[in-house]
Formats: C-alpha cells, structure tokens, sequence
C-alpha cells in the first residue's frame, strides 16, 4: 500500500559481510536446483511456488516463476545466524518475480504467502518496506509499515492489514493468510496467530501498467520496485490455498530448526535525556527519551526510572513510543517514571529517533514567582533488564548526563499575563506602578499570531482562478461554471478577507512536503542550506533537524527565535503529518507539539485558544495534511493543486507577522 505521495529516498545504512554471487540481468529457474530447506520426513504443505537460494541463485523449487530478475546487486551469501544461503538486501535492492494472469487466477479464492527473514536494524523503519510483495492500489504482500511487521491484503474494497510489532535483528517465520470463506485476513508469527482482520470480498489484484511481478525484497512499482527492504531472507512461498494454523506452526518449527541458537548475550545500552532547555511556568514541556544498544545481544526486555521534582513537574501522559504497546511509561509516585520496553532496540546514533527514542514525555511545569526563574533537573534512575524472562546481573547502562531545564516566571509588570509588558498592563496596574509600566511597555502590532498550513493546498482558495482537472494535469481555469464549484463561501471569506495570504507566493523547489514546511520554520529555501541540513519526507520521518548535537544552531527554527527573543512567552504546534513535529521542529525547541489525527488539527487549535496556555502563546502553528491525500474529489472537483504543496495562512488580531534571518531571507506569516 502506498499511503502517501513522495519524492522516495532509499535510506542504506547497513553494509552486509557476504559471499557475492555476481547478479545477472536475468534467472532462468527452469531447472530446479536440490533444497535442504524442507526436510523429507516433515508433512508439509505443498506451495504454490517456493523460492530457494541454496543453488546459489534465486530458484522457485515449484517451477512456477521462470525468470527472477535482480535489481539494484541483491547477494546470495551465508550468514553465521542460519544453515544454509540466504539472499541479503542492503535497501537499494530486490528481485522481480514476472506473474501471469494465469497464475494471479490461483490465488484468488483463497492463499497464503510466507516469508523467512531477518530484518536489519540498521535499515530504514520509517514509512514503508516490503519483504515478499506485489501491491499498487491493490494486492497483497508482506513488509513493515513503520515499525510494525504487516500483512497487507486489499479484499473488499480496502486494505486490510493485520500487524504486530517488528523484532529486528531476529529470524522471524511470517505467513499471512486470506481467508475468503471465513471472511478473514490473519497474520502468522513464528506459528502463532498475532492479528485478524475481518475481510469480506474479493483479492483486489495491483493496479497499473507494468504491475505483473512479485518483489522480493521489497514491492512492485510500474517502473519496477520499490519499498525496498535491509536484511536477509532466507525463503519464500506462495500457496494457493488456506494453511491451516497447525501446518503453519510446523512450517515455522521447520525454519527455526536451521537457526543457530548460540549462548545469550548480554548487551551494554547508552541512554539519553533530549528536551528545551527552558519552559515557561506553566506549560506543557516535552522530554524525549532515548536508549541505544551497544552491539546486538539478547537483552529483550530493559527498564528504568526517570525522576524529577514533583514541586516543579507534574506528569500530563507519555506518547510516541518506540513499538507502540511495547513500550510503556508509568507514573509509579508523583516525580517518579517507570518505563519498560521490549520494542526493538537499534544500535543507531541519537538522532535517528525512529530507532532509539522509547518515548515522548510530556510534564507540566509548575508556576514560579513572577520575575524569577527556578532550574529544574530530570534524570535517570535505576535500570534493570532481562532475556527470555530472566533477569540479567551486571547489567551495563550509560547514562549521558541529565536534562537541565530553566523555567520562567512571568514579568513581574505582566499583569495581564500575557507574556509581555503592554498597553493592557498599563491599565491593571495599581496607580503606583502605572508609570513603571508605562516606561517598560512595548507596542506590538500582534500579540497572537495562528499560522495554518495545508499541505497539498496550492492555492485553491483565490477568487481569480483555481487549478482544476479531471485527469493528471491541472490547469489554471477562470471557468465560472467550475469556480462555482467552491461553495463554501465562510471559508473563502476567511482565508481571502480575514487571513494573511498570499496566492502569489511560489514553493521551494522540489514542491514536496518536507522541504517546503522546513524552508517555512527555519526561513531560509530548502536548496541554500547546507547539504546535511536538507531533509526530505523520508528523513524527517526518522532523524531530528541536523543541528541536533551541534553546539550552535545553523538554521534555528522561528520557534527558537522566538523563545530567545521572550522566554516569558510560549509556542505551540499540531500537526496531522508528524515528521513536521519530530524531525523539521528541533527536539530541543521550547515548543508544545502535539499530533492531530486526521481532520482534527482545525479542532485542536481552536480547542488550544480556549485554554489557559494560550494566554501566553506566542506562535501557534498547525498543520492539515487531509487535501495532500484526497487531492480533492468533492463536488465534483477530481483534483485542484498539486500534491505535497504545502499553502500557508496566518491569522492574528492586527496583522501579520515577519522575522528575517541576517543576510539571507525573510519569511511573511
């Protein structure tokens, strides 16, 4: 399934120690080679087909794909791990299995696919990667989707996909099951049921072109693969009939009978603290929790304490963990969190936070005397782990530091509370303070500015024109027939006559998400920053904004303009596309981001302005991502922008606001 359009960038990060086999344009398979992967004595089910690399080459054992064909230089190779040969996949690399509508004909009215495998955890885990594929706006296969291990199946009109958390660095038995009769879709790991979807319907096969092909190691695409994976597969299968829980069970007993299972490892971890360094009393701070493996092991469960001093924080709740339920955060006494995960562990640096971050926790800091500033201190406690069940002795934790935080009282001329020292000051204040006040009061043409951002928005919203189309191409139309389609009068009212906007305004350059909301928040295009600094949708779903450990920011975001220029006021940020909150907004930016689910982002914010928080708030940033994805098919109207093209308006009670960074560019709200 491919739920988001982007520019794809194939992250390789693990190199794969390997006897090469040199790949050819093309397998011929027509001659089975001998296979020590099934023992004789085993009752097996009889698949489909039946890749194997013991000849050295893709073989389907079946005969039923004549031709695999390598893409990228996938390796046939040994692993100290398994018996036998296994292919290795480095992320930029597949094999193509062509498919006739014959064959496809066989799996309609029930099947099973499988897949023996150990994925990497040095490759990507953000977004999605496939391990035995053949998907397009339909079909079937077996990948990751995140961090999750996921059979997709589109029966009855939609996806169906059945998951569970994915153990990296692990050989793992994969089957996912369509059971047309019984209406269901399940996923087998390692011999156990671990998710049903109910699924009632017909396979909806791969739509396109050029579509015809399973992938392995990875997914189909109409120019080839894509969705590749990083790891090792050690056999495939198709079946096309149902498996029964219990031949799944002795399929999977079989394959981990070639696994060598050498004495356990006690592995040493690294754990880090990573937040702001300064909070306005009162708010919302957020603290991301790291933890690193250094080396692979067996340690499969680890826990620890976070302290702090509950005269300071309070806890408000923990999201964003590393493998969902894997991973849990509990408030054992006020000033106390115990988190304990057996998520994956990765032996990535810190700034990959889709590998290393446990969790995100989010406190509330307490209100200081007005004029003052308090430190507050967070830090680690005790750790224990275990493997299997069992505790481990002497278990060996770095810890880097603790996070300090500064928290900031209001002004003490600040009577109104709103972060800075004005004209309503002036007013509250006790007829002997009026003339400090005076002396100290600024005039700003703004006290609140509410950025909205809607990705894929182009500008739809222009009275002149709009881009329409009921094929691939928009063009620009002044068609009134079409303008009419617009309907909604409020909102074109709003965003023409009471917003800030532009519809003039030209994207960075490649118009994709990513590099258009960074160019937003760090005020400078995409293309002038530093190589390391461009991210892109891939990147910012997995790795925080590149200043991350430097000792000076490059290109700090507005959010910590903002801080720096007025502690005593804060910012907050809801986005419904999270790599804009992870990886575009610094980890260590004194801002409250919060993910909005779909088509809730609108609610959030105006949910925010309700509260106390935002009394002193004084950015507020959201994000819609639901036009991206629709392309806009209402009323009539196919598609209006084009995708990835992030349009930006701001509201605020005067006007509009602007910050420039020195000697490069300005940024208009």
């Amino acid at each position: 399934m491919k739920p988001r359009v982007l520019a794809s960038v194939l992250l390789c990060s693990a190199t794969l120690l390997s006897t090469t086999v040199p790949a050819v344009a093309a397998v011929t398979t027509a001659t089975p080679a001998p296979t020590n992967q099934i023992p004789s004595k085993q009752l097996l089910p009889t698949p489909f087909s039946n890749i194997s690399f013991e000849s050295g080459q893709p073989v389907d054992n079946n005969g039923q794909f004549k031709t695999v064909t390598p893409t990228g230089a996938p390796k046939v190779t040994t692993d100290e791990s398994i018996d036998g040969k296994v292919a290795a996949f480095n992320g930029k690399s597949a094999y193509q299995l062509p498919t006739t509508d014959a064959q496809y004909d066989k799996l309609k009215n029930g099947m099973s696919i499988e897949a023996f495998f150990k994925y990497d955890s040095k490759g990507s885990l953000s977004g999605e990667h496939d391990i035995f594929s053949n998907q397009q706006s339909g079909g079937l296969g077996l990948g990751l989707d995140g961090s999750k291990l996921t059979f997709y199946a589109h029966v009855g009109g939609s996806y169906k996909q059945p998951s569970t958390p994915l153990k990296t660095d692990k050989w793992l038995h994969a089957v996912g099951v369509i059971d047309k009769s019984a209406g269901k879709v399940n996923l087998y790991v390692n011999g156990k049921l671990v998710d049903s979807k109910d699924a009632k319907g017909d396979l909806k096969l791969a739509q396109g072109s050029n579509i015809k092909h399973f992938v392995l190691g990875g997914d189909s695409s109409n120019s080839g693969v894509e969705s590749l994976m990083t790891g090792l597969v050690k056999s495939a299968r198709l079946y096309d009939h149902v498996l029964s829980a219990d031949e799944i069970k002795t399929l999977s007993d079989t394959a981990q009978a070639a696994v060598h299972h050498d004495k356990q490892v006690a592995q040493s971890f690294e754990s880090r603290l990573v937040g702001a360094g300064n909070i306005v009393g009162g708010h919302t701070y957020s603290l991301n929790v790291h933890t690193r493996q250094m080396g692979k092991g067996d340690i499969d469960q680890l826990g620890y304490e976070v302290t702090y001093d509950p005269n300071q924080f309070s806890f408000v709740k923990a999201d964003q963990t590393l493998g969902g339920k894997l991973t849990t955060v509990t408030e054992t006494k006020p000033g106390q969190l115990h988190i304990t995960s057996s998520a994956s562990f990765s032996e990535a640096g810190f700034r990959d936070f889709g590998k290393t971050r446990l969790a995100r926790i989010k406190l509330r800091a307490k209100t200081v005397q007005a004029g003052t500033t308090e430190q507050a201190t967070v830090k680690f406690g005790s750790a224990t782990a275990s493997m299997d069940g069992t505790p481990v002795t002497g278990l060996k934790m770095q810890t880097d530091g603790q996070q300090t935080v500064t928290i900031h009282g209001m002004a003490t001329l600040d009577y109104n509370g709103d972060g800075i020292i004005g004209a309503g000051d002036v007013a509250l204040a006790p007829a002997d303070k009026k003339t400090e006040v005076a002396k100290q009061a600024v005039i700003r043409p703004y006290k609140h500015v509410i950025v909205l951002t809607t990705d894929g928005g182009g500008n739809p919203w222009d009275p002149k024109g709009m881009y329409y189309t009921t094929g691939s191409d928009p063009k620009w139309t002044t068609d009134p027939a079409i303008m009419a389609k617009r309907k909604n009068t409020y909102t074109m009212d709003l965003f023409n006559k009471q917003f800030a906007m532009s519809t003039s305004a030209h994207s960075v350059l490649p118009a994709i998400s990513a590099q258009n909301y960074l160019s937003m928040l760090h005020g400078l295009p995409w293309g002038t920053m530093d190589k390391e600094y461009q991210a892109t949708n891939s990147t910012a779903g997995e790795n925080y904004f590149a200043d991350f450990d430097k000792p000076t920011a490059k290109y700090p975001s507005v959010f910590k303009v903002l801080q720096q220029a007025n502690p005593t006021q804060s910012a907050a940020a809801f986005a419904e596309w999270t790599p804009i909150l992870n990886g575009i907004t610094e980890p260590d930016a004194a801002v409250n981001t919060q993910p909005s689910e779909s088509l809730k982002s609108f609610d959030d914010v105006a949910n925010y302005i309700g509260t106390d928080d935002f009394k002193n708030t004084a950015l507020t940033y959201m994000q819609s991502d639901y036009m991206d994805h629709t392309g806009t098919q209402e009323a009539g109207i196919t598609t209006i922008t084009g995708m990835n093209t992030p349009s930006m308006t701001s509201c605020s009670r005067r006007s509009w606001i602007s910050w420039k960074r020195p000697a490069t560019s300005t940024i208009l709200w």
